[in-house]
């Protein structure tokens, strides 16, 4: 869940952001990864008064950079404060079960990715020891090699979410990690819209497989680079 709240933008909004979640409960969500920015003290408020758990997740990139003006200008200089009170701020929620150190950043396929994981997940460790630490990654869709920066990233990890996978994908990463947990940490983002749900009968058959038209309606779509 993207922390802006559509046309409010990102503001903070005690009761805009319980309705958000209202919502998702009332469709059957009883988990949130926050996407990819601490979550506010309303946020974290709200998903305990309506029993929700959540994955609080730093970065949606590190050193390698998505887009011109992003995070991984700072990332250098600012990564181990932001991601240790990113975690100071949220340790004493319930509501929190797991910490995310990054989603789909593309420093996991290189060498220099490693020693950033190991930081990182050292700086959370620094602050809380009690809940496991993961990331979410596009890039595990089949085994990693042997002592490839994937392998070495996902060994130093608790856990990992899953990007778009199939299911046959994580049944092998399971068998080579037997001690890590998996899970689909984000599906079919691309292929939804308000109001349109996929009936039970319709089978994924594949990877980002959806039968009909492809759908989507965010308010950003077009603006968001």
């Amino acid at each position: 869940l993207h922390h802006d709240l559509g046309a409010l933008g990102s503001a903070v909004s005690a009761d805009a952001t319980t309705r958000q979640l209202r919502i998702m409960k009332s469709m059957g969500v009883n988990a949130v990864r926050t996407s990819h920015n601490p979550p506010s003290p309303q946020f974290l408020r709200a998903c305990e008064e309506l029993g929700i758990m959540l994955q609080v997740e730093a970065f949606d990139m590190w050193h390698m950079s998505k887009t011109t003006y992003d995070y991984g200008r700072f990332f250098d200089a600012e990564s181990s404060t932001d991601i240790r009170e990113m975690v100071r701020a949220a340790r004493n929620s319930p509501s929190v079960v797991m910490w995310s150190i990054g989603n789909e950043v593309y420093d996991v396929g290189s060498a220099s990715g490693v020693p950033i994981a190991r930081r990182l997940i050292d700086d959370v460790r620094s602050v809380d020891t009690t809940r496991p630490v993961v990331m979410g990654s596009h890039l595990y869709r089949s085994v990693p090699a042997a002592g490839s920066p994937q392998d070495q990233i996902l060994r130093m990890l608790d856990g990992l979410g899953v990007n778009y996978n199939t299911a046959s994908s994580v049944d092998q990463l399971h068998a080579r990690y037997p001690t890590k947990f998996f899970f689909e940490g984000e599906s079919s983002s691309s292929t939804s819209t308000r109001g349109y749900y996929q009936d039970p009968e319709q089978l994924n058959t594949g990877e980002n497989y959806t039968p009909g038209k492809r759908n989507t309606s965010s308010y950003d779509n077009n603006l968001e680079r």
